[in-house]
């Protein structure tokens, strides 16, 4: 697909490259990233070589990590041998101040946050390169001199060589454009860079939140954001994923006052693959809710043949087993009434109330409600 934004960055920075992305597509500017756009099948070398090319800019997400890498070293080399535009994005403040001596227009600091607002700025600037916005009665001039002043700055940023940068096309004997520039430009993808995915989804989390994170993940679901838990589980998070000792989907179901509605976080968990009798584990959150608070005896011992293998109640201890048999125990000291309703929820879908049911019969707790709706569905 054509394309009018190489995105060069490094891998370390690639939280940062998704959601400049993401800014930029979702305002109709076509862009090529690594490694979303490179085919299975596809040489990694050839694939940049020809992207950036075909690309009208370049934008280079800069920061120590890109000063530092010979990956992007090489792209840079290739777009100014190239008189590509070459745009910067600083995202780093240490390194911002190595080029503030440089005055042209084609230099965006994005240190400072909050990242959203530089990245409208960004979008406003590639559009205008691109030709997009009112065309002023200067604006051939201006899009000449940004294309040289861009080229001089990358070479004082990055440190290429002027001989470089002038002689690229001419350190061999002539052949095909594609063998010059493969030979000079060897590009090895990292580990890191080559996992793509989930990348649109991170893209928009970063964009929308400023970071990727398993705090952010457990904070969405904390706070019950339908929608970014949906962007965290679309890019490989899961209910099972662990936050301080407890499957992050517990945070959700706190049994205190908590924003959104907990059926319908359920049912997102459900959407990415969640299956209601799943086994979740705790050696952290429910002993935190707890008023006994440290060294408690929760959860609760439970000596029964039903108890989930690993499950070790007592002080110290470690609970093994499904949400509803998380929640039923949680229920028991400490709850609010939502807890009604995704307890009902997740019998209707189907859960298994007997190790519920044997938990509360252990304790005696037949006075319970839960017990009743334990029993019924046990039947």
């Amino acid at each position: 697909m054509a394309h009018d934004v190489f995105i060069s960055h490094s891998s370390v920075d690639k939280p940062a490259a998704d959601a400049v992305c993401a800014a930029l597509e979702a305002k109709g500017v076509r862009c090529w990233i690594a490694p979303r756009d490179i085919k299975p099948s596809e040489s990694w070398a050839a694939a940049i070589v020809a992207a950036i090319r075909g690309a009208q800019i370049i934008l280079l997400v800069f920061s120590q990590n890109a000063h530092d890498s010979e990956q992007v070293r090489r792209e840079v080399e290739l777009a100014a041998s190239a008189a590509k535009q070459i745009l910067v994005l600083c995202v780093e403040d240490s390194i911002s101040h190595r080029a503030l001596t440089v005055s042209t227009p084609h230099w965006l600091d994005a240190a400072t946050p909050p990242f959203e607002a530089h990245l409208e700025k960004l979008v406003v600037q590639c559009r205008r390169l691109l030709g997009r916005p009112d065309r002023g009665p200067a604006w051939r001039d201006e899009r000449r001199q940004v294309k040289i002043a861009s080229i001089a700055v990358v070479i004082v940023i990055l440190g290429v060589g002027v001989g470089v940068a002038e002689g690229f096309w001419r350190s061999s004997p002539p052949r095909s454009a594609s063998q010059s520039e493969l030979s000079t430009t060897t590009l090895v993808p990292t580990t890191s860079a080559t996992q793509s995915v989930g990348v649109e989804p991170r893209a928009q989390i970063v964009q929308l939140t400023g970071s990727w994170s398993d705090d952010g993940f457990h904070r969405a679901v904390r706070d019950r954001d339908i929608n970014i838990v949906n962007l965290y589980l679309q890019s490989g998070m899961r209910a099972t994923t662990l936050f301080d000792g407890a499957s992050v989907i517990l945070y959700g179901f706190q049994g205190l006052p908590q924003n959104g509605d907990p059926v319908e976080l359920l049912k997102t968990f459900q959407a990415a693959g969640f299956h209601v009798d799943e086994q979740l584990e705790d050696s952290y959150l429910m002993e935190k809710l707890s008023n006994a608070g440290p060294r408690s005896m929760l959860p609760m011992p439970f000596k029964s043949p039903l108890a989930p293998k690993g499950y070790d109640g007592g002080n110290g201890g470690r609970f093994v087993g499904s949400l509803l048999f998380w929640i039923v125990q949680r229920s028991t000291w400490v709850g609010t009434d939502e807890d009604n309703g995704v307890m009902k929820y997740l019998v209707d879908q189907g859960a298994d109330c007997k190790v519920p049911l044997a938990f509360l019969d252990f304790h005696n707790m037949v006075d319970l409600p839960q017990y009743q709706l334990m029993k019924s569905c046990a039947k």
